[in-house]
């Protein structure tokens, strides 16, 4: 296909034109109205991978098989007629036309073209990456100077960036300081965490709306900045950077990202705990058990391996030697910051019980 074009004529609204054109940068899309509008133009130029995605969902539509015409069975005073012409490679042109009738995947072609045509910057394919960046700035501005390991900025008080690059599953956190605080740095590779956490950025940039390059003037910089950089598989990145302390909608966004990679880390050391539990050494760790499903639950050690909630384990209780029999509802608990009491007495679990045991 070297060109389409979809018109829509409406009882009450103007004429819609969808024209697509195959250039030989890429592929360009028009959106105009019959009359013209102020509001009812638009165009869009996809190229490289966008390109080739855009035509690889247009031949999934199999517009070839389209009936010439579509009639609707019953009279209808106000409906919609469109025409749609394709020329194909050789230069022979197709045309099927609809009164109040349509193909059975009309809708996913007008999507698809609404959606090609308003394509920000003109991806079509969604993003690969994502880096967010809070930036604070000391209020005295001291000149920069070479440091011994690395040219060190005085005018950086604080940085935190948080990289999604599901592409490659790699999450980076890092925290970045003014001397003499040290930089910090964790990397993760788990990919199922990785897709499920750049499924929660992108939902939660895709609120922003449309989004534009926007940089902050590098001779007045703020006090605090806000910085997202969006990358695609093809073409330039967009950077957005605004005034932290001004910009409601990017402090949402923080906001919501921030939660999400805090999730996104308690998922993974639950998962880097298990791991260690099941295939690590034996080592003592910490579990929470429930008495007869009481209100509250009791916080034990144990070296046993393979745990699970629900497991019936023998615990010491009181001080006089007695034992009960509790179950297991956390078999990977953190060690707290503050113990209910001296770690060294906290109790440790005496066996796992057995299945016929009537004491439970």
């Amino acid at each position: 296909m070297n060109r389409l074009r979809l018109s829509l004529t409406g009882f009450f609204g103007p004429n819609e034109h969808y024209l697509v054109t195959e250039q030989h940068d890429g592929i360009k899309i028009t959106y105009s109205v019959d009359p013209p509008m102020l509001d009812g133009l638009a165009d869009n130029v996809l190229t490289g991978e966008d390109a080739v995605a855009f035509k690889e969902e247009l031949a999934k539509l199999e517009l070839i098989k389209w009936q010439q015409q579509y009639v609707a069975t019953a009279p209808i005073m106000d409906g919609t007629q469109w025409s749609l012409q394709v020329t194909d490679d050789t230069g022979s042109t197709h045309e099927h036309v609809g009164d109040n009738a349509y193909p059975p995947n009309f809708n996913r072609l007008l999507s698809l073209l609404k959606y090609a045509v308003t394509a920000p910057g003109g991806h079509f394919v969604p993003p690969s990456a994502w880096q967010l960046d809070f930036v604070r700035f000391a209020t005295l501005r001291l000149p920069k100077f070479a440091g011994p390991t690395r040219f060190l900025s005085r005018q950086l008080q604080y940085r935190q960036t948080y990289l999604i690059d599901p592409t490659h599953d790699l999450v980076v956190i890092k925290t970045q300081a003014a001397e003499p605080l040290n930089d910090h740095e964790v990397t993760y590779h788990d990919p199922q965490l990785v897709a499920n956490l750049a499924e929660a950025v992108a939902e939660a940039v895709s609120k922003l709306g449309e989004l534009k390059t926007t940089l902050v003037d590098p001779a007045l910089p703020p006090n605090s900045i806000f910085a997202l950089t969006v990358q695609y598989p093809h073409g330039k990145p967009t950077r957005i950077q605004v005034n932290a302390e001004l910009d409601a909608d990017m402090k949402s966004l923080w906001q919501a990202i921030t939660e999400a990679v805090h999730e996104f880390q308690v998922a993974s050391e639950r998962r880097n705990v298990g791991d260690a539990t099941t295939f690590g050494p034996h080592i003592m760790h910490y579990i929470k058990v429930n008495f007869h499903h009481s209100a509250k639950d009791y916080l034990y050690k144990t070296d046993l391996p393979d745990l699970e909630e629900g497991d019936v384990v023998i615990v010491p209780v009181g001080e006089e030697g007695r034992t009960l029999h509790a179950e297991v509802v956390d078999a990977q608990v953190a060690a707290p910051v503050y113990f209910p009491v001296p770690p060294h007495k906290i109790k440790q679990v005496i066996a796992l019980a057995d299945d016929d045991d009537d004491d439970w």
